[in-house]
């Protein structure tokens, strides 16, 4: 299994972090997925960051293949640790619909999930291969306040 980051993940584009209590962030993390992907590898989507709290996720997929699914989740590792084999730790939204669909995380869920001192990757791993072609994509819309 291999890990594919998007380009907040390389830090290619910033992410907005909560400095203060009770102001929401959102953040919108627009993957390409034109060049495919493995459903045996995950997608390193974006930042959780430290001491956050999910107020909702958002998951709009295009073109990704008729009945293909995702679950999106807190992966183990590193925040940004491209080169060791990483797993959806926790699954904060199991079998998204992700081809030509927007779905809404559940809103008491997300925000249940636990809060951590440390930076925590947002990953996604798919039910099958997306096969490479113009105009796949994933987008995972988060919005987060501190804890």
């Amino acid at each position: 299994m291999a890990t594919q980051q998007s380009e907040h993940a390389k830090e290619r584009m910033s992410v907005a972090v909560p400095m203060t209590a009770g102001i929401e962030t959102v953040n919108i993390y627009d993957v390409d997925l034109s060049g495919g992907i493995l459903a045996a590898d995950i997608l390193e989507v974006g930042l959780l960051p430290a001491n956050a709290r999910i107020t909702g996720i958002t998951v709009i997929g295009a073109l990704t293949g008729t009945g293909q699914t995702a679950d999106l989740g807190v992966m183990t590792g590193e925040w940004r640790d491209g080169n060791s084999v990483r797993t959806l730790a926790t699954v904060l939204m199991n079998d998204v619909t992700v081809h030509n669909a927007t779905v809404v995380g559940n809103v008491d869920a997300l925000t249940d999930f636990a809060t951590s001192g440390a930076n925590r990757s947002i990953g996604m791993t798919f039910s099958a291969n997306i096969a490479a072609g113009a105009g796949k994509s994933v987008k995972a819309i988060v919005r987060t306040i501190m804890a």
